[in-house]
C-alpha cells in the first residue's frame, strides 16, 4: 500500500498542503513543528525515536531542496504559496512520510 500511497496525487497534494500549513504555524522550533504536524496526522505526538528520525529526515531535505532548488519548485508547483518553497517543500516530505505510514493507512 505504502509503495501506491507514494505516487498517488492525492496525498501529495494532502502533503503539500500539510507542509504548507506547518510551515506557516508560528512554532519555535523543529521538534515543535514535528510534534505539530505529527500529532495533526496521526493524534498522537511521535515517540523519541520517531522524532529523531524525522528530524534527520527534514535536515536531509532541506539539504537536498537546498542544492536542487528546481526539485523543491517543480514539487511545489501550482501551490502559489508566499512561504520560502525550500521549507514547504521539505515539510512536504515529512507529511508524505507519515502520511505512508501504517497507523496513517489503516488504523483507525
Amino acid at each position: 500500500q505504502a509503495l501506491v500511497l507514494m505516487n498517488e496525487p492525492t496525498y501529495l497534494a494532502a502533503a503539500r498542503s500539510l507542509g504548507s500549513w506547518v510551515t506557516g504555524q508560528q512554532l519555535k522550533s523543529l521538534y515543535e513543528r514535528l510534534d505539530h504536524l505529527f500529532r495533526r496526522i496521526l493524534s498522537r505526538y511521535p515517540t523519541a525515536s520517531e522524532r529523531k528520525i524525522l528530524a534527520t529526515f527534514y535536515r536531509q531535505q532541506k539539504t537536498r531542496f537546498e542544492t536542487e532548488q528546481g526539485s523543491a519548485e517543480q514539487l511545489m508547483q501550482d501551490v502559489g504559496s508566499q512561504l520560502n518553497t525550500v521549507t514547504v517543500a521539505s515539510w512536504t516530505m515529512v507529511a508524505h512520510t507519515i502520511l505512508s505510514l501504517d497507523e496513517a493507512i489503516t488504523k483507525p
